[in-house]
């Protein structure tokens, strides 16, 4: 069937939709800058003492925050929690913690995991320590966040 002198392959999208809760739940790591004591440069402005004593030290290494979020895709019930980096041992540790607080909500069972490609969510641990849980692990396409939006966007 042709729509407009393309196939129809090419007009639909192929979308992955939630049908009950745990069906889909998504899981994403956000690393964020530490914002400095007594504020950044945004407060005090570029040209500030401030940010200029900054710029001066820069013998101090940039720190990160580590934003773990795990999203249903039906409910859109989020837990989010802060860790200290983003290894495969950490995210596993992060992964138990939330199936609690989903139980709590009524979510009992997780069917799909929905993950990017990152090195702690590629690494055997992870799928070692998960493999139980669910049913299946599926990995978006590499930088294609279009297909992981809803724990993206979050």
């Amino acid at each position: 069937m042709v729509k407009r002198g393309r196939p129809i392959s090419h007009v639909a999208a192929e979308f992955h939709i939630a049908r009950y809760p745990g069906h889909m739940v998504h899981v994403d790591v956000k690393k964020s800058g530490k914002i400095p004591d007594g504020g950044g440069w945004r407060a005090h402005g570029r040209g500030s003492e401030r940010a200029l004593a900054g710029k001066r030290a820069r013998k101090q290494k940039v720190a990160y925050t580590y934003l773990c979020s795990m999203i249903d895709g039906f409910s859109r019930l989020a837990y989010t929690e802060v860790l200290l980096d983003e290894k495969a041992a950490t995210t596993s540790a992060f992964f138990h913690r939330p199936r609690g607080f989903f139980a709590a909500h009524g979510i009992t069972s997780i069917t799909r995991l929905v993950t990017d490609n990152g090195s702690n969510f590629r690494a055997a641990s992870f799928a070692q320590s998960t493999r139980a849980f669910i049913s299946s692990h599926q990995r978006t396409r590499p930088y294609t966040p279009r297909h992981y939006g809803m724990v993206e966007r979050y």
